[in-house]
């Protein structure tokens, strides 16, 4: 009760115990972050399996009470020292790229080196780097996806795992008594070194600095991870489990006897590849070739996207954003209380606000799920370290009659309609086997327009961890090859005083002048949803 109460940020009073808990608001980021919390909390490891949107807070509190009484531990894990296994990697064959993977690898495209993501955690006062280093080689021994490598040969690239081991890079940095810019320039300095890229064939993908700040003061461990080994869910699951083993070294419990993740990432691309080939995922082709030959057939993209405007392809929209709080935020959250429903009301929107900027009556745009849900009957890599989001087109007509609320519910309907939440097109368009699918895959125009619902992404593991997240940033968004480099992403959130969004854009493609007037437009949009005189 009182880790549902800090999540959701209501009072534990108001929590009900006799309802689903996707029903109290939880999405798939906080489902992640109960999950793992309330194992550090206890000490035990629990099935993701048994730990489902479908359960009542009465039935999580009675799993956990089994587990507490009749451990599911896989005592065969450690050894005498407590020290787990790493995850087992005796398959040594060639790994599928993920359609995710496969679109930052294409082929004859320079080895993408600077695409990675870099975490900040602050540390308790003057920690042990010796115990840090222990919880970080513990850490990257439980996920396969750190021992990835990538080599192109034969026209393609190829994913396999590492023929030897890597000691973890781990690396201290003396900032004892340094203040204002002097701490600044030797963090640029670290983020000029990660820029010169990582080695995708020799590794490693994963690498760390602890920014020394001394014995009086909380320091800041810095995190950096290639982006082909690691995602959003990603980032929650590592944070999680590196404060569970942080913790229970502390209290001279020795190393968390944690299950492994199953499946591993190595694992769920080889289910993902037998289910490309199967009937099931086949079935779906006529639904997205349809898709593809309708959004044609609507307009050609340069009348949308004309290439006018000269200067670098993208730039961030950091400036250009938005925002909901307080009575308005409330009205949404009290009418839109699920992730699922929250990401639907974004999408109308921008859908909505993209046809009055545009003036089309539709709106094909990308859209971004992330690839943890149970697919064709597999289990769900929950707890899964890898890059496992998938992208798949979506069209949204645009009614010339256009009541707020009822093109909210047109928009979720019209979602819910999508075959097994988009996973069948990448395993179509990348995985499939059969030359005759992927071609009819391939001339599916990729949607110029994106929109990605982050939850609360960068609201998780702020507080009550020994090492809280800071920040996190991604870097080399902008070198993704054609055509999955959209012109236009609108990226939209919870936060702690309510909802707020950005957009990053080409400047060739997509002038700022209209990104203001569509940033304007979706504010309108979210703000007027209960006002009925603002219906068109």
């Amino acid at each position: 009760m009182s880790q549902l109460s800090i999540l959701l940020r209501i009072p534990e009073a108001a929590v009900e115990t006799q309802i689903p808990i996707k029903q109290l608001g939880l999405d798939s980021l906080t489902l992640v972050e109960l999950h793992l919390t309330m194992e550090g909390e206890f000490q035990i490891s629990v099935d993701p399996e048994y730990f489902t949107f479908s359960n009542t807070v009465e039935e999580i509190a009675g799993l956990f009470q089994k587990c507490l009484l009749e451990p599911l531990l896989q005592t065969s894990e450690s050894t005498g020292d407590n020290q787990p296994k790493v995850i087992d990697r005796s398959d040594v064959g060639e790994i599928p790229l993920l359609p995710i993977q496969q679109e930052l690898l294409q082929p004859n495209v320079v080895a993408p080196s600077r695409n990675f993501v870099m975490l900040l955690l602050r540390t308790p006062v003057a920690p042990d780097p010796v115990q840090i280093r222990r919880v970080l080689e513990w850490l990257v021994a439980r996920h396969d996806a750190f021992q990835l490598r990538f080599r192109f040969f034969e026209g393609r690239w190829h994913q396999e795992y590492a023929t030897s081991e890597n000691p973890v890079q781990f690396e201290i940095l003396n900032m004892r008594g340094l203040r204002g810019e002097r701490v600044k320039a030797q963090a640029a300095a670290v983020e000029e070194e990660l820029l010169r890229g990582f080695n995708l064939e020799r590794g490693p993908l994963f690498r760390s600095f602890l920014y020394d700040r001394g014995s009086q003061e909380r320091g800041l461990l810095c995190l950096a991870v290639h982006h082909l080994a690691i995602d959003a869910l990603s980032i929650i699951t590592l944070v999680a489990e590196f404060n569970q083993c942080w913790s229970s070294l502390e209290r001279g419990q020795g190393y968390p006897s944690l299950k492994l993740p199953d499946p591993s990432f190595g694992s769920w691309a080889r289910r993902l590849s037998s289910m490309a080939q199967s009937r099931e995922v086949e079935a779906e082709l006529d639904y997205w070739v349809s898709l593809g030959a309708s959004a044609e057939a609507l307009s050609p993209w340069d009348t949308i996207f004309p290439e006018t405007c000269e200067g670098e392809n993208t730039t961030s929209g950091s400036t250009i954003e938005g925002e909901v709080t307080g009575k308005q935020a409330d009205g949404i959250l009290r009418d839109w209380n699920t992730a699922h429903s929250q990401h639907d009301l974004f999408l109308a929107a921008l859908a909505f606000s993209w046809s009055e900027v545009t003036h089309k009556d539709y709106c094909y745009v990308e859209l971004e799920h992330y690839g943890r849900s149970e697919s064709y009957g597999e289990s769900r890599p929950q707890r899964t370290v890898g890059w496992l989001v998938h992208h798949f087109p979506h069209l949204v007509k645009v009614p010339s009659l256009r009541n707020k609320i009822n093109f909210c519910d047109s928009v979720r309907k019209s979602r819910m309609s999508v075959p097994n939440e988009g996973v069948g097109f990448g395993l179509l368009r990348y995985m499939s086997t059969n030359e005759a699918v992927r071609d009819q895959m391939g001339k599916i125009t990729i949607p110029r327009l994106r929109f990605v619902y982050r939850s609360r992404l960068d609201d998780t593991f702020r507080s009550n961890v020994a090492f809280p997240i800071m920040n996190h940033s991604v870097y080399g968004q902008d070198s993704v090859p054609e055509p999955h480099n959209p012109a236009l992403v609108f990226y939209a959130q919870r936060s702690r005083q309510g909802f707020e969004w950005h957009f990053r854009h080409s400047q060739r493609h997509f002038s700022e002048d209209k990104v203001h007037l569509l940033n304007q437009r979706i504010k309108n949009f979210v703000q007027n949803l209960h006002n009925p005189t603002s219906d068109s």
